[in-house]
């Protein structure tokens, strides 16, 4: 009978072992979060005082915000979260609009290339990779 007992015990405590070992070895995955127009500085160089909403459109995209109550300023917005990389840019440019054209150009800070991605450590496999990675023949 006590053996019984015994034997149940291992397989409860084996058994919560390993349910504890795969439960730490699970990573949520998060993803990264892009929003607004993308552009770089070598694009917003070529929007000059003087152009028409068309040419503006043409270079930057469709703004992000169309006010209505300021109906001759266009606000384009981006940001990017990625919590794997830990980055978080945000940067606002508006466009302010008269009846000749583009009169002035609100400028944020932008980062230097928005399109290459920042330098960051490669991912690191978990402790079950790791394991897989030694006991797996097939490599």
């Amino acid at each position: 009978m006590t053996l019984l007992f015994r034997m149940r015990d291992l397989r409860v405590t084996i058994a919560l072992c390993s349910t504890l070992l795969l439960v730490a070895c699970l990573q949520p995955y998060r993803m990264e979060i892009q929003q607004g127009n993308l552009f770089d500085q070598n694009t917003l160089d070529q929007v000059k005082v003087g152009m028409t909403k068309k040419q503006v459109r043409f270079l930057l995209g469709t703004p992000l915000v169309n006010d209505p109550f300021h109906a001759n300023r266009w606000d384009y917005f981006y940001s990017l979260y990625s919590y794997d990389k830990n980055i978080a840019e945000r940067y606002q440019i508006s466009v302010v609009f008269s009846e000749k054209g583009v009169s002035e150009i609100i400028r944020g800070q932008l980062p230097s290339n928005p399109t290459a991605a920042p330098d960051a450590a490669p991912d690191k496999p978990g402790l079950l990779g790791r394991l897989l990675k030694t006991v797996n023949p097939f490599d």
